[in-house]
């Protein structure tokens, strides 16, 4: 089978090229939320996961061919563009599973040279969608890497309904971008 329970019965651990793309839903109290796909797929909402989406969501029986949200990882000796996740490049030369457990789902990627590992939750008390990757050099030399989130913005039920009303503001002193 291309899953397994864990031993206490509290995370689901999955391959992540499954026939079908299997969602985990993380959501608080506060209405804050994200779809998970095994791929990598993801999507966010805020209040109402139907018409409150922060980033666009396709419901299908297929794969997602092109993710709305992803972290995107590039080597700066070689060039080389990677993600932490199955989708977009569907690596066959990398190992991939991943892990759903109570409030959080967890990538695993291992390809020559370096290990991915990225976590995203949802804290039950904050309107947030928390992420943290870590990336394990496991070569006996250095290695720099550029980390580019992408995230395709929606703040609607569907994306073109909003497409020409968001706008944008940032905050250097944060470091944020505000939509």
């Amino acid at each position: 089978l291309p899953f397994r329970y864990s031993p206490d019965g509290k995370e689901l651990h999955l391959t992540c090229d499954t026939v079908r793309p299997m969602a985990h839903v993380l959501a608080n109290p506060l209405g804050h939320g994200a779809i998970i796909g095994n791929d990598g797929a993801i999507f966010s909402f805020a209040g109402n996961a139907q018409q409150n989406g922060l980033s666009t969501f396709c419901l299908d029986t297929i794969p997602a061919q092109s993710p709305s949200q992803m972290i995107y990882v590039k080597d700066r000796d070689t060039g080389e563009i990677d993600t932490p996740c199955y989708a977009p490049f569907r690596r066959k030369d990398a190992q991939h599973h991943v892990v759903y457990g109570l409030r959080y789902v967890t990538f695993h990627k291992s390809i020559a040279g370096r290990e991915y590992e990225l976590n995203i939750f949802i804290p039950p008390d904050q309107p947030v969608e928390l992420r943290t990757l870590t990336i394990r050099n496991i070569t006996s030399g250095a290695a720099r890497f550029s980390i580019a989130p992408y995230t395709e913005i929606a703040l609607a039920e569907l994306a073109r309904d909003s497409r020409e009303y968001i706008e944008t503001a940032e905050n250097s002193e944060l470091g944020a971008l505000f939509f």
